[in-house]
């Protein structure tokens, strides 16, 4: 009989619940974590949700969250025992690491990619299944907490690297006024990133007041309630709009706001369809604006000396930014629970009477 363990499940949409799966036993090249750190990503909510547009059976059946680390705590063959007790980050992409896309570095447009805690089980649970190769260490002294930032803080560093606004040592090109829309992990994080490096004004939209408080507390100077302002009456004239929301009207405002040769990010998914006149269209050509439409976290390039190629420069920088304290995260944790309490905090948010919430961090 297979040895099991606790793991938050999805009980059907909208539902979840504490049960059983086996304990996962690593085979060739791979490894087994446990004392997780995991926080929920938006897709994950998605998914608990049953709005997901690839909803699955097997979000009942295993469990998601993919935003974690955790301690070693057995190997398969090939792999060295040393690792055992050392704690690491989790990448959560599994590509296939031989086809042109993941060659080239765009890891997440590989055709025959898996990804752990949405194709297979995640973070939500006593104990997680990896590839080795997917393991990053945690410097030593480190807040194993930093370990559920580092993929979503990754995201957000993935535009600045590939846009030049951050390059081999840091921030490069400089921002005087930046736009972030949508306060979810994403866009939280992208205002402690603008704030470290180095935007002087920092305008954020939103509609849950909540979520605007916590943005100032990671550098946001200008709060907008998007059910009470036009974000246009703040700001005019933005160098660089991140926009983290996927909502259609804002997608459409970013345009408005930025300024003439100005940049802007896309990294929300949009959520319905876009119908475009004539003239919206028209808007990003005459104020000749560059648009970056991102997607995942992995590029190839150089950080402090190295060359990073698996599973990309954001990755390495998001761990050393996080442990050296240079991008402070920790103000956006609200909720801290064990695994086995978590039951109460997500369903709280599925339900809707929770909406006062930031970061949410499960350990095991």
């Amino acid at each position: 009989m297979s040895k099991k363990m606790q793991a938050l499940l999805r009980n059907g949409p909208a539902k979840v619940c504490l049960g059983e799966v086996d304990y996962p036993v690593p085979g060739k090249g791979e490894v087994v974590l446990a004392k997780i750190r995991c926080g929920p990503c938006g897709s994950d909510w998605s998914r608990y949700m049953g709005t997901d547009t690839k909803d699955k059976p097997g979000y009942d059946q295993y469990p998601l969250g993919h935003e974690m680390g955790g301690t070693v705590v057995s190997v398969g063959e090939g792999v060295d025992a040393e690792i055992i007790g050392k704690q690491f980050v989790i990448c959560p992409l599994i590509p296939c690491h031989m086809c042109k896309d993941c060659d080239s570095g765009a890891y997440g447009n590989c055709p025959n990619y898996s990804f752990i805690g949405s194709r297979s089980g995640g973070g939500f649970a006593e104990a997680v299944l990896a590839p080795a190769i997917n393991l990053l260490p945690l410097p030593e002294g480190a807040d194993i907490r930093t370990a559920a930032f580092v993929e979503p803080l990754a995201v957000v560093l993935h535009p600045f690297f590939v846009t030049g606004y951050m390059g081999e040592n840091g921030p490069v090109r400089k921002i005087k006024t930046a736009v972030v829309t949508g306060l979810g992990p994403i866009g939280l994080l992208a205002v402690a990133a603008l704030n470290y490096i180095g935007a002087k004004r920092i305008v954020v939209s939103d509609v849950v007041p909540f979520k605007l408080e916590l943005a100032k507390k990671v550098g946001a100077t200008d709060l907008v309630d998007a059910k009470k302002q036009k974000l246009s009456d703040v700001v005019d004239a933005a160098d660089l709009v991140f926009e983290a929301s996927g909502s259609t009207t804002a997608r459409q405002a970013v345009r408005e706001v930025c300024r003439p040769l100005g940049q802007i990010f896309y990294v929300g998914k949009p959520h319905q369809e876009e119908h475009h006149s004539p003239k919206e269209l028209e808007l990003p050509m005459r104020k000749q604006l560059s648009e970056f439409h991102s997607w995942m976290s992995h590029e190839h390039g150089p950080w402090r000396g190295s060359e990073c190629l698996w599973p990309g420069r954001s990755w390495f920088a998001a761990i050393d930014l996080l442990a050296e304290g240079a991008i402070n995260v920790m103000p956006l944790v609200t909720h801290e629970v064990a695994l086995v309490d978590s039951v109460d905090v997500f369903q709280a948010v599925l339900d809707g009477s929770l909406t006062g919430f930031g970061k949410i961090l499960v350990s095991s």
